[in-house]
């Protein structure tokens, strides 16, 4: 095939897209290509009446939806904004936490009798729980049949 036949081709091919749209649809096709693409499609199924153009409560229904969407954008953006400040502190304080129990590490130690202390005095830091007790007994549950649950002490 020579550059001139397919050319021609070319060319007879874009005339019979242009001859395949209607008078309306052709109205869309804003660089004249001969098809619609796929904004140009929607356009063309937004105009009901077939007049070639969107009258003014279309394009102000779009608007208006176009502006809701915009401000649902920026209320995401300052939320993603928030959360990424959020987690930046977070991380900081974990970068704090983590360096300061490494510091206590060095300045403790364990007792023998498993007690938390300073290296330097060897006072006892106080982190294990020092409380009486007292024995209750043991319990016993008593179900009469047809009443509640309750709980009765032996001893």
């Amino acid at each position: 095939l020579s550059v001139d036949t397919t050319c021609e081709t070319i060319a007879s091919s874009a005339a019979a897209h242009q001859r395949a749209l209607s008078t309306v649809s052709d109205k869309y096709d804003r660089d004249h290509k001969g098809w619609l693409d796929p904004t140009e499609r929607r356009m063309r199924e937004l105009d009901k009446a077939g007049k070639g153009h969107l009258d003014n409560s279309t394009v102000y229904n779009m608007m208006k939806e176009s502006m809701t969407i915009q401000k649902t954008m920026v209320t995401q953006r300052w939320l993603m904004l928030g959360l990424g400040v959020f987690a930046l502190i977070l991380a900081i304080s974990n970068m704090g936490t983590a360096l300061i129990a490494a510091r206590l590490t060095k300045e403790t130690e364990v007792t023998p009798a498993g007690d938390l202390a300073s290296k330097h005095n060897h006072e006892r830091l106080g982190t294990t729980a020092r409380a009486m007790t007292y024995d209750l007994g043991t319990s016993k549950h008593i179900i009469p049949e047809g009443k509640d649950r309750r709980l009765g002490l032996l001893g």
